[in-house]
C-alpha cells in the first residue's frame, strides 16, 4: 500500500498529511509506507482517510508497527475491533483518538510564538487533554457492552483500548498527566477539570 500515491485532488488533504507529502525527505514517506506493509485495508478507504483525516489512521499504523516488532500477528478477517491479535494469548485492540472540539483550535495550527505559548499553559494543555481523552474513553466504553463484547472473537479475551491524544496544538507536552486523571481520578483533578470546562466539550 503506497499512502502517498494516487492522489486525485489536493483540496481535501489533511494539513499533517500535506506536510509529509511536501516534505523534502523521501525517507520519511518511505518509513510510513514501511509501517503500512502487511496492513490490510478492510473497507477500501484507509488510504483516503489517511490523506484526509490523518490522525486516527496514523495511530493505527503506529500500533500495527509495534505489533509487528513484537512478532505478534493480526487477524484481519474481522471488521471489528481494529486489531485481533494472535499470539500465545489472543487479545483485541481498538484504536481511537482524542481530537480537538468542534470550536477548538486544531492541533496542526500553531506558530510557537511567545503569546501562543503563554496562552497554552501547562495547566490548560493538561485540562484540555483530560476532557478530550475522557470523551473518547467514555464513547468507546459505552460501545463495548453493546457491540464489541458480543463478538465471538472478543468474548473471553482481553480488550485493550489504545487512545492517542491529538486534542490541541501542544498535545505532545501533556505527558501522562491527563490520562492518569481519566483512569484513576488522580488527586481529584478530574472533577476539578470538569468544573472548569463546559461538559459539551467532551463530545
Amino acid at each position: 500500500m503506497n499512502l502517498f500515491a494516487g492522489i486525485k485532488s489536493t483540496d481535501n488533504l489533511n494539513p499533517n498529511y500535506k506536510g509529509i507529502l511536501e516534505e523534502n525527505s523521501p525517507y520519511l514517506r518511505e518509513i510510513i509506507n514501511r509501517w503500512a506493509s502487511g496492513f490490510v485495508d478492510r473497507d477500501n478507504k484507509f488510504a483516503y482517510e489517511f490523506q484526509t483525516t490523518f490522525n486516527s489512521s496514523f495511530w493505527e499504523l503506529y500500533i500495527f508497527t509495534v505489533l509487528k516488532h513484537l512478532n505478534l500477528s493480526v487477524d484481519f478477517s474481522h471488521n471489528s475491533p481494529d486489531f485481533v491479535v494472535k499470539g500465545h494469548k489472543n487479545f483485541n485492540i481498538e484504536a481511537t483518538t482524542a481530537n480537538h472540539s468542534k470550536d477548538g483550535q486544531a492541533e496542526w495550527i500553531r506558530n510557537y510564538s511567545n503569546e501562543e505559548m503563554k496562552n497554552w499553559s501547562d495547566g490548560k494543555i493538561v485540562n484540555n487533554a483530560t476532557i478530550r481523552l475522557a470523551g473518547s474513553f467514555i464513547s468507546k466504553s459505552n460501545k463495548f457492552p453493546k457491540s464489541y463484547s458480543k463478538l465471538d472473537h472478543v468474548r473471553d479475551c482481553p480488550f485493550v483500548l489504545a487512545i492517542a491524544p491529538f486534542d490541541s496544538p501542544y498535545f505532545y507536552l501533556q505527558g501522562h498527566q491527563a490520562i492518569r486523571r481519566v483512569l484513576f481520578w488522580e488527586h481529584g483533578q478530574f472533577m476539578k477539570c470538569l468544573k472548569k470546562v463546559k461538559l459539551r466539550n467532551i463530545y
